[in-house]
Parts: C-alpha cells; structure tokens; sequence
C-alpha cells in the first residue's frame, strides 16, 4: 500500500508534542491562536500549525507561540494560560496594558519573549517578568520602555540577550542595566 507525503506528514504531527488525553483548556487555548491569525509549534517538532489546520489528537504540548502583529489584547492573553509549558512567546505590536503583562507571569517555562512595538504597556508592567525563571531573551524594541523600568529588568538575572532599539532608555539606564546584568548582551 502506498502512503502520500502529506499522510505521513500528518502521522507525526499527530505523535509530536500530543501525548495522554486531551486538555480541553489547551485545545480552547490552542483554537484560540488559530482564530487570532497566529501559528504555534509543538514540542518534538519544527513546523508550525498554521490557522484553519486541524488540530492534532492528545494533549498539546505547545512550544512556540507566535502572534506577532495580531494586535493581541490583555483577555486574549489570559485565554492562553492553559499552555504553561511555552518556551517561546512573539507578541510583537500587541496592544497588552500594564494588567496583561500580568498574564505573562504564568507562563513559568518562557525562555523567549518578544513584545516589540507593543505601546500601551509602560516601565509597571515590567514587574510581572520578573517572576519568569527561565526568561533568557527579552525583545522590547521600539516600546515606551524608559530608565523607570531598568530596575524591573535589572531584576531578571536569567537575561542573557536584551534588545531595547528605539526605546526611551538613556546611557545611564544602560549602565545601570549592564552592572545589574553582566552577563547579559544589551542591544540598543
């Protein structure tokens, strides 16, 4: 019997990042990205589940969200909270206020975070990733971000790489940055 390429294709989707029985929070969660317009990646695989892609059987194990430019809100965001286990998060141009950032802190597992040009967040809401552990990329590129928020970012010692072009963060903002974070690459 001959398998078609898209056949077997499905079959590992259908095995990658799906193990157990289904999570109906993370299927809503997960159906929820695709009705936005985003795609996601599942743990064990490299190609995203793009929108209007059924998706696959078992729980998802979502790694990668990406959201960029889908102009995601603070209630949109609390509606991914049953996918905890995300490592990477892109919610470039979102419309996230201070109380969203709030939703960011659930996501414990987050290594990655992209919020450039998202401008109804201020310096406050910065607070809340200091309770990400894992946080090791921070992209904030062309937000309000000023010399008030280095102290919330100074007090994340897991950054490794943090990119602020374009933000309202002076020399001294940087100095005070790079002696709180020696070991973290500040790109400006």
């Amino acid at each position: 019997m001959r398998r078609s390429g898209l056949g077997i294709v499905c079959l590992l989707i259908a095995g990658i990042g799906c193990a157990g029985k289904p999570d109906p929070a993370a299927t809503a969660a997960a159906e929820q990205i695709q009705k936005l317009g985003g795609t996601f990646i599942l743990h064990g695989a490299t190609v995203p589940v793009k929108p209007g892609v059924p998706l696959p059987a078992g729980r998802l194990s979502v790694r990668q969200i990406d959201l960029n430019e889908k102009k995601v809100r603070d209630a949109q965001l609390d509606l991914l909270k049953p996918l905890k286990q995300v490592e990477e998060l892109h919610l470039g141009d979102s419309l996230l206020t201070d109380v969203g950032m709030t939703h960011l802190q659930d996501f414990k597992q987050l290594q990655e975070l992209d919020l450039h040009k998202s401008l109804k967040f201020s310096d406050k809401g910065l607070e809340s990733l200091k309770y990400l552990p894992r946080l090791s990329k921070l992209e904030l590129s062309y937000t309000r971000i000023s010399d008030k928020g280095v102290e919330h970012l100074a007090a994340i010692k897991s950054l490794k790489v943090l990119q602020l072009t374009g933000t309202r963060v002076t020399a001294d903002g940087l100095k005070t940055l790079k002696a709180g974070l020696p070991h973290c690459e500040v790109l400006k």
